[in-house]
């Protein structure tokens, strides 16, 4: 089999961590190909996809929003060269963009993951027809957006759930804070519109006021486009008298963040899954997240981590409470084993060789 999988940047984030896990475990009979189209990306991430023979990463540089067709015609002798028998396309932006190739190359199949809730119900009618006809396959991430994808008319005999994998041998041995105070981790994006961040602030600050005192780390990078909300977000917490809140952008070193770390807090207002939320599982330390889509999903009725209310800062502090005066260890572990049988990166490894492997099937095509 021969996969190439297309995105337009490659920084910090849930996609580009799953990827690297993606092309770092598969198995070597198969030949991939990481296609970077635009000039944003991270080369520190680049460098950690393992260099193997049968992984091939290819960056186009294209400037943001400049030049489609003359680096269409540049993906197109890039694939071309790589022969796929399955395009992956990681947001609809990229796949509109690549589509166009397909009527070059109608034997290649169209593969596109959904990574987020409230994203493909909202997508143009027209969208949705291209896609019918040109795709082979749509995945989503967890139920919710499987259904979010099935209810705007894609059909459902074509549409799967993949659950994201995390590689568990990244993370070490978890000890926890070393500097007196509890530590909290949040490992999000610098978007509290969706991501809530400024929720768990409000919580420290209920907390704060009864006395119980935390380090807070903020793990992420603001959106380009909005470089006002990480000062925002510091503005918050100064204006509560917070001292032990930081800011750290965008790391590369998350499971030794994790490593120290005492409590993980995913305070999303809408959230399609949070591979965090694994991670911290992997890691072996409690969870608390907001009891939308994904999160809910994967925690379930309280079995594997604590929900509280959407937008609730008194109710994330209660539980940020609970997790500090009671004993965790029973959820702890029972998270880790759910993580591990559930979410590792070889589930979803063999997830996807079986969505592959049943478009091509489809058309005599074998690997």
């Amino acid at each position: 089999m021969r996969t190439a999988h297309v995105v337009f940047s490659f920084t910090s984030g849930g996609i580009e961590h799953l990827l690297i896990d993606l092309l770092n475990n598969w198995s070597s009979e198969d030949q991939l190909m990481l296609c970077i189209i635009n000039n944003t990306f991270d080369a520190a991430l680049i460098d950690a996809i393992h260099k193997r023979a049968n992984v091939t990463v290819v960056c186009l540089n294209r400037p943001e929003g400049q030049g489609k067709l003359r680096y269409l015609r540049k993906l197109n002798a890039v694939l071309s060269d790589f022969r796929p028998n399955v395009v992956h396309c990681h947001s609809n932006n990229v796949l509109l963009f690549t589509l166009p190739l397909k009527l070059l190359h109608p034997r290649w199949k169209y593969v596109y993951t959904v990574h987020d809730t409230n994203i493909y119900n909202h997508l143009p009618a027209t969208t949705v027809a291209l896609h019918k006809l040109l795709v082979s396959r749509i995945t989503a991430i967890s139920k919710s957006v499987y259904g979010n994808i099935v209810s705007a008319g894609f059909p459902e005999p074509r549409t799967a759930v993949v659950y994201n994998g995390v590689d568990p041998d990244k993370f070490i041995s978890h000890h926890g804070s070393q500097n007196g105070l509890k530590t909290i981790i949040c490992v999000a994006r610098l978007l509290p519109e969706k991501k809530g961040q400024d929720i768990l602030i409000d919580a420290l600050a209920d907390l704060a006021k009864r006395g119980e005192h935390y380090r807070c780390l903020f793990v992420g990078a603001e959106p380009s486009e909005h470089p006002e909300y990480r000062q925002q977000l510091i503005d918050r917490a100064a204006g509560y008298g917070l001292e032990h809140v930081e800011f750290l952008g965008n790391r590369n070193d998350i499971p030794q963040l994790l490593a120290q770390s005492d409590i993980f807090v995913l305070p999303s207002r809408y959230e399609g899954f949070g591979i965090a939320i694994i991670e911290a599982m992997m890691a072996k330390i409690p969870v608390i997240a907001s009891a939308v889509d994904g999160p809910k999903e994967i925690i379930g009725n309280d079995q594997y981590g604590l929900l509280f209310n959407v937008g609730d800062s008194f109710q994330l502090a209660l539980a940020i409470h609970q997790i500090e005066t009671e004993d965790t260890a029973k959820i702890v572990s029972l998270a880790y084993k759910h993580a591990i049988e559930k979410y590792s990166i070889e589930s979803m490894i063999q997830s996807y060789k079986n969505v592959y492997q049943s478009v091509t099937d489809n058309c005599g095509i074998s690997g």
